[in-house]
Parts: C-alpha cells; sequence; structure tokens
C-alpha cells in the first residue's frame, strides 16, 4: 500500500512524498482494522516515513492531507 503524504514547500507550494507500507506494517493494520485500507495506524506509519524523508524544517506537513494511491 502507498501513501501520498502532503507537505508546504518554502514558496508556498504542496509536495508530496509518496511512502510505501512494509508488510509488517500492513499486517499490523490489517489486524487492528481489518476492514479499511485507511485508518489511524496507516496514517501514521505513512507520516514517519514521509517526513524521515521530507527536508526539514522548510518542509511543513500537513497532517490532514494524506490519501492511499496502491
Amino acid at each position: 500500500m502507498k501513501y501520498a503524504c502532503c507537505f508546504r514547500a518554502p514558496d508556498g507550494s504542496t509536495r508530496e512524498i509518496v511512502v510505501t507500507l512494509s508488510a509488517d506494517e500492513r499486517a499490523d493494520c490489517a489486524r487492528n482494522f481489518p476492514t479499511a485500507a485507511v485508518n489511524p495506524l496507516s496514517l501514521s506509519y505513512a507520516w514517519r516515513k514521509a517526513t524521515q524523508e521530507a527536508p526539514f524544517p522548510e518542509f511543513e506537513p500537513l497532517f490532514g492531507q494524506a490519501r492511499l494511491v496502491h
């Protein structure tokens, strides 16, 4: 599963960082939320990975704007 996480760049534009959850993370999400592809746990895994890839402090995370992209 891939998630696109949005960030605000210094020039005011938005950028997306696409991350893929590991097999262990997907299994954990399936155990805790068996019927939901997008759930709080999957989003927290995605944001953790995306924030590690984003250049900080220049990029500001827009936590409400993350989506599943498969």
